[in-house]
């Protein structure tokens, strides 16, 4: 735990992933890779598995921020269209009357 560095983190966040680095290529799973790497080094740190007055080398503000775009810059979310009002009724009943595995894809979807 104590030797991992910034380069290592850049190193999981800029690995090729289909031609692209993976920053760009994934960026929502790339950004909670990155959250969850900081969490865990946090957890070292506080557990004297690194040293207390080290950088955590994963952090965002103030660090890798600095070598890597936000994700919303290299990524836009689209949303699905809302369902009209007029359609709501028949699709709640539509819902309630079929399996359990088609409401589970059908609530996802919505």
């Amino acid at each position: 735990m104590s030797e991992i560095n910034t380069d290592l983190i850049m190193r999981v966040l800029e690995q090729d992933v289909d031609g692209k680095r993976f920053w760009d290529a994934r960026p929502p799973t790339a950004r909670l890779i990155r959250g969850r790497i900081e969490s865990v080094l946090d957890w070292a740190r506080v557990r004297g598995y690194r040293d207390a007055d080290k950088l955590n080398p994963a952090t965002w503000c103030g660090h890798i921020d600095k070598m890597l775009p936000a994700t919303s810059k290299v990524h836009t979310v689209s949303h699905h269209d809302a369902l009209p009002f007029d359609q709501l009724a028949g699709f709640m009943n539509a819902l309630r009357h079929a399996s359990l595995s088609v409401r589970k894809l059908l609530s996802s979807s919505f």
